[in-house]
């Protein structure tokens, strides 16, 4: 199964309020016009769904790939159940990971059996 991330205009209008309100969490790393950017030039992936969104980047370590979830909003039941379709692209690309930073809320969502955490201290 080949899996790439499809989507229109439309879905960019419709849900562009949820990348906006996920950035406006924490350290601002991006903003919106960066996202739409990368997405346009195929930095980043844009995942629409019927009530979320998330866009991935694709990190190149020197040991491993790993496609990490940038930013994510909307429906966190819709969210979790993307998990499956991002491991699977991710994989498609040579990933050995998935990673994504936030409120430490998302480690309780996710079920990882992992927690790693992330220090940002403005300098």
């Amino acid at each position: 199964m080949n899996v790439k991330p499809q989507s229109s205009p439309e879905d960019w209008i419709r849900l562009e309020q949820y990348i906006d309100d996920s950035l406006s969490v924490g350290v601002r790393l991006y903003t919106v016009t960066d996202i739409f950017k990368a997405i346009s030039t195929g930095e980043m992936q844009f995942w629409p769904g019927r009530d979320c969104v998330m866009v991935t980047s694709i990190i190149n370590y020197p040991q491993c790939k790993m496609l990490d979830i940038v930013v994510g909003g909307g429906n966190l039941k819709e969210l979790l159940s993307m998990e499956k379709i991002l491991a699977v692209y991710a994989k498609q690309h040579g990933c050995k990971y998935l990673s994504t930073g936030g409120r430490r809320g998302w480690f309780k969502a996710t079920k990882s059996q992992h927690q790693v955490i992330t220090v940002f201290k403005e300098i």
